[in-house]
Formats: structure tokens, sequence, C-alpha cells
């Protein structure tokens, strides 16, 4: 298994729905070599915690969750 790569995939949406949020998951999942295990860095938002049947079907995902208010990911999203 190769080591981490660092890559960071981003997206930037109009809108802040659910929809979004796991068209922008279906995405990295697809490009992602196979059997690579992913971290994803999420912020708080409601949005993107109510994700439990999409990580059931992805198990080598793992979502991180920000602090509620972490300043430096609102600096990043800016």
């Amino acid at each position: 298994m190769q080591g981490a790569t660092g890559a960071i995939t981003t997206s930037q949406t109009t809108l802040k729905r659910r929809a979004e949020s796991l068209q922008f998951r279906d995405q990295i999942a697809a490009d992602a070599p196979p059997n690579r295990e992913l971290h994803v860095i999420l912020d708080n938002d409601c949005t993107r915690k109510k994700c439990d049947d999409w990580l059931a079907q992805h198990p080598y995902v793992h979502v991180h969750f920000t602090p509620t208010s972490a300043s430096w990911l609102d600096h990043v999203e800016i």
C-alpha cells in the first residue's frame, strides 16, 4: 500500500445542501485509487454530518469534523 500523498481536493458550490456535499464525496471516491484510504476533513455543518448510509457504502473513507467555529477552516473557505 502506498503512503500518504498529501493531495488536497476541493470544491466550491453556490449552495450548501446535502446533495452538493454527497456529489463531492462521490467524486473524490470515484477518483481515488482502489483500496486507498481517504481522510476527509469537513466543517460541522449539519448537511455534512448526515452521511451514515454513504459512509457504510465507502468503508475506506474516514470523515473528520472540525470543532464548531473552527476559524482556520473558515479562512480556508474564504
